[in-house]
């Protein structure tokens, strides 16, 4: 097991005190150290995954939340969402009808802290906020896509300041 891997697993035992979940531990795929995922479900369901591949952590979140909607407005969106994200990419996949979220972090001679990591998920639960809110604004109540977008982000704003 790699240095990298315990502090993950230690944040896991936290997070499992704080937020009531733990990852589950996935078979790595081709160039994995290792895989480890989650889901949340609340309004909208989001498959969350953590892997590293040589010096660096992957960290992805997948959702089918309003992919099925109008194919040229969920690109504005998330090319909108890119502008404003520069921790990661937003993409979607109309083949698979899903909405994908991937950020790195390259860690080169050093492992990052389980605070780092928390706030690095922390960050993407966020931003995955952000889309959920954004889109539900635009196509549940057809707001132009910078108004909500902006209107999304003073409402996690908001939430987060708590």
């Amino acid at each position: 097991m790699i240095e990298q891997q315990k502090i993950l697993l230690d944040l896991f035992k936290l997070m499992e005190k704080k937020d009531g979940f733990i990852p589950k531990e996935y078979k790595p795929r081709q160039d994995e150290l290792y895989r480890y995922c989650w889901k949340v479900k609340n309004v909208h369901e989001t498959d969350f995954e953590i892997v590293q591949i040589n010096e660096c952590l992957y960290f992805t979140a997948d959702t089918k939340s309003f992919a099925k909607n109008d194919e040229l407005k969920i690109l504005q969106l998330l090319n909108y969402l890119n502008g404003w994200s520069y921790y990661g990419i937003f993409t979607y996949s109309s083949l698979h009808q899903t909405i994908m979220y991937e950020q790195t972090h390259f860690c080169r001679q050093f492992c990052y802290s389980k605070e780092e990591i928390y706030d690095f998920i922390f960050g993407m639960t966020k931003r995955m906020g952000l889309y959920y809110q954004s889109a539900d604004l635009i196509f549940k109540k057809n707001i132009p896509i910078i108004e909500a977008v902006n209107n999304a982000k003073l409402s996690l704003d908001k939430r987060t300041d708590n």
